[in-house]
């Protein structure tokens, strides 16, 4: 093996697991380990992870990632750079005398300060994810990015120029690369229950014995059976915000079984995708042409055909879906010459892609949306009750 290639390595501390990937220049994997950790629920609504367990993950996805690079006969000398992507807003408290730290990690999806919340907005008014932009190299303005993990993230370039949002989402800078390609802003929409809503059903429920057959298991049946699942596990986030939602059935008969309802909990993601690529064409002023995908549940063919039937375009899913890693590796590499411009990277991870078209026509698309949001509307105000 040459000396004289230089890689770049990424870690990606996510939500129910660690990562540490090492890139080649092409943008290829070469080494890889991946570690799932423990979620800790102590009360309804409270989300918890041990911040000890996080950084023992991250250290043994490095160990068993170089190791396996090792063996191929590159040294941890040729690795210039590490690139991290984390989970954003979990937050941990850490000791500075001691670097204990004080309590668990309050993950991202933690319901606890929902009454706090609640009367800053009165008062004051209404990380992975830039990356996963980056690794699908939506550097310039127009290209829309879902991630389908845990939750949905949706970001869409908009731009030098900030885009303040009155359709539901967030404004966020999607990157800044300096003289390396500028910065950009992004529109920006998270769903709260994606992946998380699989597991439930195999977890919970006993649906399923693996969170990877559902999507077989929905395959069973035709279509959804008459049933919606509106996954409002801790409320709905964009593009809706209704904190007191909660995770509601509607339409089960006496014919429901368990494939309708494992095809219509794909569908809500699916569905609330299609919301907030909406309010992005509201607030953009411009038509979406095409959405890149990335994350575990896009290894479906029938959510991203279900995905591509809904928003009426279609959807663009690469065959090295490690975009999230990528675009911290893109990041690190960037800065340490790896790659010296966008330019250099145009050829990366470009073979392989699959695209799903519609298949059904705009009005059935419609149906089907307008049955979902009434259903939104009906989960509405049950943590209230």
């Amino acid at each position: 093996m040459s000396k004289n290639i230089e890689f770049v390595g990424a870690i990606d501390q996510g939500t129910t697991s660690s990562r540490f990937l090492i890139f080649n220049p092409k943008g290829e994997v070469v080494a890889t380990h991946q570690l799932e950790f423990k979620q800790l629920y102590p009360q309804p609504g409270w989300h918890e992870h041990d911040p000890e367990e996080l950084i023992s993950s991250v250290e043994t996805c490095i160990d068993g990632a170089v190791k396996a690079f090792e063996t191929q006969g590159h040294s941890k000398s040729q690795i210039k750079a590490v690139g991290i992507t984390n989970q954003r807003e979990t937050t941990v408290v850490w000791d500075k005398n001691t670097g204990k730290a004080l309590y668990n990690a309050i993950v991202w999806t933690d319901t606890r300060a929902q009454e706090l919340v609640r009367r800053l907005k009165h008062r004051l008014g209404a990380g992975d994810q830039s990356a996963a932009l980056v690794g699908q190299k939506g550097f310039f303005p127009g290209l829309a990015k879902n991630t389908y993990g845990t939750g949905c993230f949706l970001l869409y370039n908009v731009g030098d120029k900030p885009v303040i949002s009155s359709h539901g989402l967030m404004t966020t800078i999607a990157f800044d690369f300096g003289d390396k390609g500028g910065c950009a802003y992004a529109l920006e929409g998270s769903i709260a229950v994606a992946g998380s809503s699989v597991k439930f059903l195999v977890d919970n429920l006993g649906f399923i014995e693996e969170s990877s057959k559902l999507s077989a298991l929905a395959e069973t049946v035709e279509d959804n059976g008459g049933c919606t699942f509106v996954t409002a596990f801790s409320g709905l986030f964009a593009p809706y915000w209704i904190d007191d939602a909660r995770g509601t059935i509607f339409g089960i008969t006496a014919y429901t079984k368990r494939g309708h309802i494992a095809r219509a909990t794909l569908e809500a993601t699916c569905f609330q995708t299609k919301a907030i690529l909406d309010s992005m064409e509201k607030d953009s002023g411009a038509a979406l042409t095409e959405l890149a995908v990335d994350g575990g549940m896009c290894n479906s063919d029938l959510i991203m055909q279900t995905q591509s039937d809904l928003i009426g375009m279609p959807v663009n899913r690469p065959a090295m879906r490690e975009t999230t890693a990528f675009g911290a590796a893109i990041a690190a590499g960037l800065a340490v010459g790896v790659w010296d411009s966008f330019d250099d990277l145009k050829n990366t991870n470009t073979e392989g892609r699959t695209i799903f078209k519609p298949q059904i026509n705009d009005d059935e698309s419609a149906k089907r949306f307008k049955k979902w949001e009434k259903a939104v509307q009906m989960s509405a105000g049950w943590a209230n009750e």
